[in-house]
Order: structure tokens, then sequence, then C-alpha cells
């Protein structure tokens, strides 16, 4: 039972890490797009604040 318990846990950790790695990682490709995606962004950041 305690076996099946630490298997569990490291499984939720290890997703949770992946999971974290992934949002990283297309935040910064999101971040990366050319500035042709301004007009865009700043309607986004206004929608945003309403």
């Amino acid at each position: 039972m305690k076996v099946r318990y630490l298997v569990f846990s490291y499984f939720i950790t290890t997703t949770s890490h992946i999971l974290l790695l992934f949002y990283c990682r297309t935040r910064s490709v999101l971040a990366g797009i050319p500035t042709q995606s301004v007009g865009t962004r700043k309607t986004y950041y206004l929608l945003k604040t309403y």
C-alpha cells in the first residue's frame, strides 16, 4: 500500500513538472512572437483590465 502511494505521488510530481515546463516554454514562444501582434496584445490587455 505504501509503495503504491509513493508511486502515485511521484507520478503527480513528474506530471506537474512536465506541465510547468510546457507552460514556461509556451510563454517564451508567445513572448518571442514578432511585434506584428502588438495590436492584438493591446486589445488583450484592454479586455483583461475590464
